[in-house]
């Protein structure tokens, strides 16, 4: 699922919004309202759930959408580029967010970013893909423990990791 501003419906509130999956499967009730409003505290957006989209940063929406996604207990879990439209704090803090989140109760989780600190961030493993024709290049096994703490973004082992991806990620896109 892709987290774009559109995914959200405007005339529904926080709460309706994510609850809407559960809706469209018929799998909605009057006691899962609890459980509603557990996922919008679970995102950070306690008081918001009767907040409409617009009311909300771009980054509240982005919790909405993931919210919504994780409403019906996915076992895993798609995220395409979620933060990509998202200025470089708040996709920091989205992607802090996500970890939390993801802690709670760890759905196999496949991301796709072009955000190479956020694949090192966020990944347990990373896989970088090869274009033309497209094809696993390379299997990377992220060494770092979780949760992982805001300043592993400046450490030498981080820079040290993203430093080889981007390396890879040049040398294929000079490959002919």
């Amino acid at each position: 699922m892709s987290f774009q501003d559109s995914a959200l419906l405007p005339w529904r509130t926080v709460s309706e919004n994510i609850a809407l999956p559960l809706q469209v499967l018929g799998r909605y009730h009057a006691n899962e309202r609890a459980r509603i409003f557990a996922l919008v505290d679970l995102v950070g957006l306690s008081g918001f759930g009767d907040a409409k989209p617009a009311q909300l940063s771009g980054g509240m929406r982005q919790r909405v959408a993931i919210a919504r996604a994780l409403v019906t207990d996915p076992t895993l879990l798609l995220l395409d580029e979620p933060f990509a439209s998202l200025d470089l704090i708040l996709r920091r803090r989205m992607n802090l967010e996500l970890q939390r989140i993801w802690l709670k109760d760890r759905p196999t989780t496949v991301l796709v970013t072009h955000g190479i600190d956020e694949a090192v961030f966020l990944a347990d493993q990373i896989v970088v893909m090869a274009a033309s024709p497209g094809r696993i290049a390379e299997l990377i096994e992220v060494p770092f423990g979780r949760p992982r703490p805001t300043n592993l973004f400046t450490t030498s082992a981080f820079h040290s990791l993203t430093d080889r991806l981007e390396g890879h990620l040049i040398a294929g896109m000079a490959a002919p």
